[in-house]
């Protein structure tokens, strides 16, 4: 028997055409994009819940939430607002340190690469933030809206405002704090 040896070897393939892959884009070109999607998400959350929607926003309701509607206003509501308190992450105060002195209310929507989150940035005990930005992040990379006067961003807001969530953060995030 007899045993051939073979000697192989190792070859760049190099396209007689450049083969570019795409450029994956940052988050400042993609963070308005990304707001507009979480705001028309909102937007059906939102008109379902309050007994405003359009026949459009029952669907986009449904395609979103996976919820169909039955069409009967105060049922419909509860769907809605049972969606929204289960909408994103978690709710938690962040304490001012890093972020330049200022405390803010977070919302993470989502997270991992990449994520998203509402942040509210408020003086305790009052009714209005004094700027509310939405956040989109991926990996090492992060960009921002300020949506202070958006309608979604403030609909966001007046409703944690109503249940308490701000203070009742706010407060936890500083006795924890107290802890440690």
């Amino acid at each position: 028997m007899t045993e051939v040896l073979v000697k192989e070897e190792v070859q760049d393939f190099k396209p007689s055409v450049e083969v570019k892959t795409p450029r994956e884009k940052t988050c400042k070109e993609r963070v308005k994009g990304e707001y507009r999607k979480e705001c028309e998400r909102l937007t059906s959350l939102f008109s379902v819940m309050h007994r405003e929607a359009t026949q459009e926003q029952m669907d986009k309701f449904y395609d979103y939430f996976g919820r169909e509607t039955t069409g009967e206003p105060n049922v419909d509501s509860e769907m809605a607002l049972d969606a929204l308190c289960n909408y994103g992450l978690s709710i938690e105060y962040v304490l001012p340190g890093s972020n330049k002195g200022r405390g803010f209310l977070r919302w993470l929507v989502s997270w991992g690469g990449p994520s998203d989150e509402w942040r509210f940035y408020f003086v305790p005990g009052e009714n209005k933030p004094y700027k509310i930005e939405y956040i989109y992040s991926d990996w090492f990379d992060s960009a921002k809206v300020v949506c202070t006067k958006g309608r979604v961003a403030n609909l966001l807001w007046d409703w944690l405002n109503d249940i308490g969530t701000p203070d009742y953060e706010y407060n936890k995030a500083h006795e924890d704090s107290e802890e440690y």
